[in-house]
């Protein structure tokens, strides 16, 4: 679990694997396993509030975290980032350039995350290419329904 960790936070494989002494095959063989725990972990699930109760919920997190109830009403902080990518073939893509977004050098996917009160995620969606804005990207995602 910590090689998986250290390498979401940015870890380098190379260094990973050197601290580590794993060979090449047990650093990906330890990542898949790293990768599958987190996700089939349950109190780490990423899910909406799907009851008038859990939206309630949310948003007396942010009035109690906010000065002066300023966020009052606040049912989630949303926010994008253009995850930089290796530029894909035609042969993976037929669009290569809805990836380059413009603003950097490369290539990218348009990355949009929705957290509550306390940065625990309710949604993260990936839904679109560096070049798609983010309201185009907010308008395809479940946060707008």
């Amino acid at each position: 679990l910590g090689l998986t960790i250290r390498w979401l936070s940015g870890g380098s494989y190379h260094d990973i694997r050197d601290a580590g002494n794993f060979s090449s095959s047990s650093f990906f063989r330890l990542l898949k396993k790293g990768l599958f725990a987190i996700l089939n972990c349950v109190q780490l699930a990423i899910t909406l509030p799907e009851t008038e109760e859990d939206l309630v919920h949310v948003a007396e997190g942010f009035k109690y975290k906010s000065a002066e109830g300023v966020m009052a009403g606040c049912d989630g902080a949303l926010d994008g980032m253009l995850l930089l990518i290796r530029t894909p073939s035609r042969e993976e893509i037929s669009n290569v350039r809805q990836f380059f977004s413009g603003h950097y050098q490369g290539m990218g996917i348009n990355v949009q995350g929705l957290v509550d009160s306390n940065l625990h995620f309710l949604y993260v969606g990936v839904l679109g290419g560096g070049r798609s804005s983010d309201y185009k990207v907010y308008q395809r995602s479940k946060v707008k329904t």
